[in-house]
């Protein structure tokens, strides 16, 4: 069901201890358990989905930078830049160029 809730609503501004009241859960019992279940912690968990999602937005759509930023719960495109910089080597204007270029 957390999952469920992650992924309905990527945009949310989620803390682990919003899932853990969520679960019904101690924070520290519901961050053991989701990373047992789910092989990473939530919070990292949350990101790669969120960078995920993005790189579909970026590759399918005419969206810009900006309006993804908030579809996948950064406050600005900066923000997102950087993140998403971080997490996958190039920025999102970069990504997007490169995915149609070879697509």
């Amino acid at each position: 069901p957390i999952l469920a809730r992650l992924h309905a609503s990527p945009e949310k501004p989620w803390t682990v201890s919003q899932l853990a009241r969520q679960a019904r859960m101690a924070k520290s019992a519901f961050s053991e358990r989701f990373r047992r279940t789910v092989g990473q912690p939530p919070l990292k968990y949350l990101t790669e989905y969120r960078i995920h999602l993005a790189c579909q937005l970026l590759r399918d759509t005419e969206c810009g930078v900006k309006e993804i930023a908030a579809l996948v719960g950064y406050e600005s495109a900066s923000s997102f830049s950087n993140a998403f910089k971080r997490w996958h080597g190039s920025s999102p204007r970069e990504f997007r160029q490169a995915s149609r270029a070879c697509g």
